[in-house]
C-alpha cells in the first residue's frame, strides 16, 4: 500500500468513513487499473459514496483523476516499450493515437450491417413497451 494521502480533504471531515486509510485504498486500487466501482468496493464503500465525496472535495476528485491517469500512462508505456518487437502493439498505437487513427484505425464502412433503433418505455410497473425499426446499411 502506498503512503497515506498527504492532502487533508477538509470537506470530508464530517464523513466518518472518509479515513486516510480508506482513501489510500481507493487511490491505490485506481492506480492498479480498477474501476471506480471496484475501488469503492475494495475500500468497503458504495460507488455512490465515492461520487458524493468527489463532489464535496475537489482535491479528492483531482486525486482520483490523477490515479486513473497514472494507470493509463503506465499501460501506454508498456505498449510503447513492446511496439518495436510486437507488431500488434505498434498497430494498436497507430489505431488509437489521435494523430494517426484516421489513417490506421478501424473504420466503420457501414456495409453489411443493420442499424436498429429501439424506444423502450415503462407504461406500468409490470409492463414495458418496446418499439423499433431496423434498417439495412449498404
Amino acid at each position: 500500500m502506498s503512503n497515506l494521502p498527504t492532502v487533508q480533504y477538509k470537506e470530508l471531515a464530517h464523513c466518518d468513513k472518509a479515513t486516510p486509510e480508506r482513501i489510500s485504498r481507493i487511490l491505490d486500487s485506481l492506480r492498479a487499473g480498477n474501476t471506480l466501482k471496484t475501488a469503492s468496493a475494495v475500500a468497503g464503500i458504495a460507488r455512490q459514496t465515492l461520487n458524493e465525496w468527489a463532489d464535496l472535495s475537489p482535491d479528492l476528485a483531482e486525486d482520483i483523476a490523477t490515479a486513473q491517469a497514472q494507470f493509463t500512462s503506465a499501460m501506454v508505456s508498456h505498449i510503447v516499450t513492446a511496439a518495436p518487437e510486437d507488431w500488434k502493439a505498434a498497430s494498436w498505437l497507430l489505431a488509437k493515437n489521435p494523430h494517426s487513427r484516421e489513417d490506421y484505425g478501424e473504420r466503420n464502412t457501414g456495409s453489411g450491417g443493420i442499424n436498429i433503433v429501439l424506444g423502450i418505455a415503462r407504461d406500468e410497473p409490470e409492463r414495458i413497451t418496446i418499439e423499433g425499426t431496423a434498417h439495412t446499411v449498404e
